[in-house]
């Protein structure tokens, strides 16, 4: 399992925040509709919600931030790497990055 540090930290702070994480995402949040024939809301698409950011931990557990526009973040050549190993092996060749 590839895992990488995500470092991140309140606007205007200068103490960075570390975790060790296998993933990130904005937070993803459902949109339903009423079906009027059914008489039943239905799920209708996932939309981003780019205030709230997702971390995924090697263990299984997830870690929502919220106010995440307030946040500033930084990935750094572990993620680098590891997303160039991800790219290479979904395009079965090498991926060539400028580091």
């Amino acid at each position: 399992m590839l895992t990488y540090k995500f470092k991140y930290r309140k606007k205007g702070s200068f103490f960075w925040k570390t975790k060790i994480v296998v993933g990130h995402s904005v937070e993803m949040l459902e949109e339903h509709a009423f079906n009027h024939e059914a008489g039943i809301y239905v799920k209708y698409k996932y939309v981003p919600n780019p205030n709230a950011m997702v971390l995924y931990f090697p263990d299984g557990t997830i870690e929502r931030i919220g106010d995440w526009n307030s946040y500033d973040q930084k990935l750094g050549l572990d993620w680098k790497m590891n997303t160039k190993k991800d790219m290479s092996k979904e395009a079965g060749q090498e991926i060539q990055l400028n580091l």
